[in-house]
């Protein structure tokens, strides 16, 4: 009975280390911001990650707004890309 047991322990710990391993997943997600004395800010991300080719083909996109209302009042946002890295 205890060889049973520990066969069916070892089973799920075997699976979930595999299904951990083929997965596609964020490994670190870390930001950078400063304020800059114009008014803007300056945003640096370093992201890692997990891709197979399943559903992370070509990188990361990213949805960004842009436009923003203010007291009824509707601002464009602007955005500069200064560097993008893979690595």
């Amino acid at each position: 009975m205890r060889t049973f047991l520990f066969q069916i322990a070892f089973f799920f710990l075997a699976s979930t280390f595999t299904f951990a391993q083929d997965t596609e997943h964020i490994l670190s997600f870390d930001v950078e911001i400063e304020l800059l004395k114009d008014r803007s800010i300056k945003v640096k991300e370093n992201i890692k990650v997990s891709a197979l080719g399943g559903r992370i083909k070509r990188g990361i996109t990213r949805s960004l707004p842009t436009y923003r209302r203010i007291d009824g009042k509707k601002f464009s946002t602007k955005y500069k890309n200064v560097q993008i890295q893979r690595d």
